[in-house]
């Protein structure tokens, strides 16, 4: 007759084996669950729900601070920030992007990647009223070289506010004109609309837009 003491051995060392892998494939799900809440909270920037991603994106935990993910994080959490007028989390988050960019290594895809990003926020994260002629080259930049819709849009509306309060009013009602023909999203629609509105005729020229 086997040994119970034998069987109850095999019976641990197995409950335990599958605990183990159980503990594993919850570990792993539950990465898989984080490193898709950038793409879901920048989704849900798009549709004007900065305040529903940044509650998505406080959720986000990663061992390394030095984790790559971290800059798909922090740069859609530094435009909700944006988005929802809070200049200090804003700040916050530039300077751990900052930190990010210590740690990477120079020449590194993510340097490459950091140093775009800060070129591009140093410009669309300044006042409108206080872009120079060396942003508008910039901003213009952007619109040739948008590489999606979503890009393309963005830019597009820079252009239009760019040209809305410091160059030609007939250029931004032309642009204005053209966004029709693109699939907006709730957060250009809006943006579009606060730049229609300051484009009326009627529209005291010191109107202050909601972009």
């Amino acid at each position: 007759m086997q040994d119970k003491r034998q069987t109850w051995g095999v019976w641990t060392d197995t409950s335990e084996r599958s605990a183990a892998a159980a503990e594993d494939l919850a570990a792993a799900a539950t990465e898989q669950y984080i490193l898709r809440i950038p793409e879901q909270a920048r989704g849900l920037y798009y549709q004007g729900e900065s305040m529903r991603a940044l509650q998505l994106l406080s959720q986000v935990r990663f061992k390394s601070p030095k984790n790559p993910y971290w800059l798909a994080v922090l740069s859609i959490e530094t435009m909700c920030r944006h988005d929802v007028g809070d200049s200090a989390g804003e700040s916050l988050a530039l300077s751990r992007l900052d930190e990010l960019g210590c740690k990477a290594s120079a020449g590194s895809p993510l340097a490459k990647e950091l140093d775009k990003l800060r070129a591009r926020y140093q410009v669309i994260l300044k006042d409108p009223a206080a872009w120079t002629l060396q942003d508008a080259a910039f901003i213009r930049d952007g619109v040739d070289r948008a590489q999606s819709p979503l890009e393309y849009a963005s830019w597009l509306l820079d252009e239009c506010t760019w040209e809305q309060l410091h160059g030609d009013r007939a250029r931004a009602l032309q642009i204005i004109a053209s966004l029709d023909e693109l699939k907006l999203t709730p957060l250009h629609k809006r943006r579009r609309d606060a730049l229609a509105a300051a484009l009326r005729p009627e529209t005291n020229t010191e109107h202050q837009l909601d972009l």
